[in-house]
């Protein structure tokens, strides 16, 4: 059986992608049990930055309890102006690239795991 949703959602942005129009808030809302949700998930978001969004609303949802990357594009994004994450992990090398939301206004993170490498675990004196 097709994934209706995910037809409808693909179907969906490349009617935005073929008219060139500009994306003003893109939300996302996934609860899925397997892991593909996130390779939907992706190429939605990755879309959605490059018509220009200024408004990102993103939840995902896994019934494995799995948290996917937030991808690095996201932090990156300079015509961001409100984001809220819910449900994703942020590596820190991310953060060692430029995080370039410098309009952010806005910005929610809920159920977000963050991965530290030892360069930013260092004990307080």
């Amino acid at each position: 059986m097709k994934d209706e949703f995910s037809e409808f959602a693909k179907k969906n942005i490349q009617r935005y992608v073929k008219s060139n129009l500009m994306i003003e808030t893109f939300r996302l809302s996934l609860k899925r049990e397997q892991w593909e949700a996130f390779s939907l998930s992706y190429k939605l978001i990755m879309t959605a930055l490059r018509l220009g969004a200024k408004h990102l609303d993103l939840k995902l949802e896994l019934s494995s309890g799995g948290k996917p990357f937030l991808p690095h594009q996201v932090l990156g994004a300079e015509n961001l102006v409100g984001l809220s994450v819910e449900g994703y992990t942020i590596n820190d090398l991310v953060l060692d690239q430029k995080v370039r939301c410098s309009k952010l206004e806005y910005l929610s993170l809920k159920d977000v795991n963050m991965i530290w490498s030892q360069k930013y675990c260092r004990p307080v004196p």
